[in-house]
């Protein structure tokens, strides 16, 4: 212990080998653990989908636009304890998804898009970690941990190529390219975009899908995915 700066964050003794803690990785945001912060959130989402066929979705659009204000808690609550305000702030998020299919036994190309752009007021605090775009995992970027990469915007699309295998199989192969930015509008650029590239086996009947079994992979890692139902 001599000579250590006691204030200062350590890794805890796992070994040479054991990841770090949060404060040190990220300590821009170690002062953000156990931190409460209180918030009024008010939104809109309006959806049109036209996705039609069977046993997966083979043709149509999907169109989904959200609007949602952060601001400073109503006193008037009965939650309201008082704490440090979170950021006030508006969060737009738009997806749009379409495709097309060809052959009797649908051979489906689709092509999806997410963009999240978050406004900060001029009398807003930073943002939280918690307030960030995040991609990764189920939040676009598959082949990735879940929030690998996080900032203030996001982008992400996705393209899919779904054919036959058998009667009761066909597979579905994919590849999704992403980035998140300080602003969303100035900041992307070709060479920045990340890749996640993705197949899965999907057991059907003749009007739906079963589940899915596949693995997604980047530079970085493979990653194993299964579901019972709930496939699109």
């Amino acid at each position: 212990r001599q000579g250590r700066d006691e204030s200062q964050p350590t890794a805890p003794p796992f070994g040479p080998d054991a990841a770090p803690s949060i404060q040190l990785r990220y300590p821009q945001y170690a002062t953000q653990l156990d931190d409460r912060r209180e918030q009024f959130v008010a939104g809109v989402r309006v959806t049109s989908n036209q996705l039609f066929g069977h046993p997966h979705w083979s043709h149509g659009f999907r169109v989904a636009v959200e609007m949602a204000h952060f601001d400073k808690p109503l006193e008037s609550t009965t939650i309201y304890e008082s704490q440090a305000e979170g950021p006030h702030m508006n969060r737009y998020t738009v997806e749009t998804e379409t495709g097309f299919s060809f052959h009797r036994d649908p051979r489906t190309i689709r092509i999806a898009l997410k963009a999240i752009d978050n406004d900060l007021l001029e009398d807003s605090v930073p943002l939280q970690v918690i307030d960030l775009a995040r991609l990764g995992g189920s939040e676009g970027l598959r082949g990735f941990d879940p929030y690998r990469f996080y900032d203030t915007d996001a982008i992400v699309g996705k393209l899919s190529y779904i054919f036959p295998l058998a009667e009761h199989f066909e597979l579905d192969t994919h590849v999704e390219s992403g980035g998140v930015y300080p602003n969303l509008y100035t900041d992307p650029r070709i060479e920045t975009l990340k890749l996640s590239y993705g197949v899965s086996l999907r057991p059907r009947t003749l009007e739906f899908l079963l589940g899915e079994v596949g693995i997604d992979w980047s530079f970085e890692r493979m990653r194993f995915h299964f579901s019972i139902g709930g496939v699109n």
